[in-house]
């Protein structure tokens, strides 16, 4: 019978496993059974591809408490995500520094940069500004654009290359009236 061999990402995902196994309280024969190797097997391997945490944050030179940290939500997260959200939707164009200004005025104590973070948690964007173009633009900051109200309100020009019967290319600027209906 043949040795079956495990690749390297399979080897840790197995070792992994065992870990959370003996997290659970089991003991060492009953992770490796769990993952399906012999004791021996499961030592060998984790002398080989297991690094202990300490030796990992040395390696990568980060604190060991980084490893171990879990955010504590304030406990007015909830309420004041709200409120940005609000006040976001209320003024689209407003950024961060703005919604502080309106929260402050409302009375709360708020650091710009929680504001921002908030807002970058929920998606929250200041939509990009429109070009200027004539009259095509509605007032109320609108993506879409307005159709041609009457003749000669909106013209689109483009290039159009030709090539005659000797191969000498021949370009015309092409005019035409944006109102008139092509049906």
């Amino acid at each position: 019978m043949a040795k079956r061999r495990h690749t390297p990402e399979q080897v840790i995902k197995k070792l992994g496993e065992a870990e959370v196994a003996m997290a659970e309280g089991g003991t060492v024969a009953e992770a490796a059974r769990r993952i399906g190797v012999a004791e021996q097997t499961f030592y060998r391997w984790r002398n080989e591809y297991g690094v202990s945490e300490r030796r990992a944050c040395r390696v990568l030179g980060h604190p060991r408490s980084t490893q171990r940290y879990k955010p504590i939500p304030a406990e007015d997260e909830k309420a004041l995500t709200a409120e940005i959200v609000e006040l976001a939707s209320q003024f689209g164009r407003y950024g961060y520094c703005r919604i502080t200004a309106f929260l402050r005025q409302r009375g709360r104590h708020v650091n710009h940069k929680r504001v921002e973070r908030i807002r970058r948690y929920e998606g929250l964007k200041v939509p990009a500004k429109q070009p200027k173009r004539g009259r095509l633009w509605p007032d109320d900051g609108a993506c879409v654009r307005l159709q041609p109200a009457w003749k000669d309100h909106a013209w689109a020009y483009d290039f159009v290359c030709l090539r005659l019967h000797d191969g000498t290319e021949v370009r015309l600027l092409t005019e035409t009236d944006q109102s008139v209906s092509e049906f």
